[in-house]
């Protein structure tokens, strides 16, 4: 667009500048629009992932009770014949109300995700959340492999975190 500055008027230049500042803001809003469809295409993907290593986890949690069960049975029994108390073995290895909180965490996630309205502070508190249960279950899983189960998934929680710093 090549006009000679004198020949415009006042109002054609208003008009001129007025239709580069619309363009320029829909540029910028279709910017944020296809950032905003990026960041929960990421998101969505590592959810994934997480639900993936929270199968697994159920998948060894029977075992991992039934392994500590063997490991302390002959000690337990001893132990409460002397004491004449009850004793819950299972209580320490049992992760169950973990896993159940981690996956409506995730869920809360995703759903969250799908919301119009500012999530940030929402997601930093669920995966803050998680974060506990994930902790929690290592420390009563006592087993090599979910504990390396739960490494990936901290890994995978602070690159969630890192993206959930972007979203309003």
């Amino acid at each position: 667009l090549h006009v000679a500055i004198e020949s415009i008027t006042d109002e054609e230049l208003i008009s001129l500048a007025r239709e580069a500042v619309s363009a320029a803001l829909a540029g910028v809003n279709e910017m944020r629009r296809r950032e905003g469809e990026n960041l929960a295409a990421d998101l969505n993907k590592r959810i994934d992932l997480l639900r993936e290593k929270l199968l697994y986890l159920k998948s060894k949690q029977n075992i991992i009770v039934e392994d500590y069960e063997k490991r302390l049975r002959s000690r337990m029994i001893k132990l409460l014949e002397d004491s004449g108390n009850a004793w819950d073995e299972t209580e320490k290895t049992d992760y169950t109300e973990e896993l159940t909180r981690f996956e409506s965490h995730l869920n809360q996630f995703a759903a969250a995700l799908n919301s119009m309205e500012p999530i940030g502070r929402k997601l930093d508190f669920l995966l803050q959340e998680i974060n506990r249960e994930i902790n929690t279950t290592a420390s009563k899983a006592n087993d090599i492999s979910v504990i390396d189960c739960v490494i990936i998934i901290k890994t995978e929680l602070e690159k969630i975190r890192e993206q959930v710093q972007n979203i309003e």
